[in-house]
């Protein structure tokens, strides 16, 4: 099996965070070709997943979205804690694919910096 350099050794420095053997994720994935009885099927079923949690992601962040547009700005967190429906957004910015979603989410959040400075700033005035 050939592989590039810089690849493997990406790979590999991916695994040791991870406390991992680096033939272990690809022994994993080996098994399960074999289950599955098809690279290509298992393949297939593995970017349909991929896709699943994207979407479902992405839903997500329209749920916050909508919630930090019309003035939710913390949810219930698990335990005692509440979350800020802003830093949930901050996040999922950074993972989000839809390009047209994350400029959304982007444009919200500034809009809303710059609220929150220029009502700071006129009450330094008055």
């Amino acid at each position: 099996m050939r592989v590039e350099a810089s690849l493997w050794e990406a790979y590999r420095e991916l695994c040791s965070r991870q406390r991992l053997r680096p033939s272990q994720p690809i022994e994993e994935f080996l098994r399960l070709v074999v289950d599955e009885g098809s690279a290509l099927n298992l393949l297939r079923l593995m970017r349909e997943a991929a896709r699943v949690r994207v979407e479902g992601y992405e839903a997500y962040a329209r749920v916050l979205l909508d919630w930090f547009k019309h003035g939710k700005y913390w949810v219930e967190g698990p335990g005692e804690d509440d979350l800020s429906v802003k830093m949930l957004l901050l996040d999922a910015v950074k993972t989000v694919g839809d390009a047209e979603l994350r400029g959304q989410i982007e444009e919200a959040l500034v809009a809303e910096q710059r609220r929150i400075y220029l009502k700071k700033k006129g009450a330094e005035k008055g």
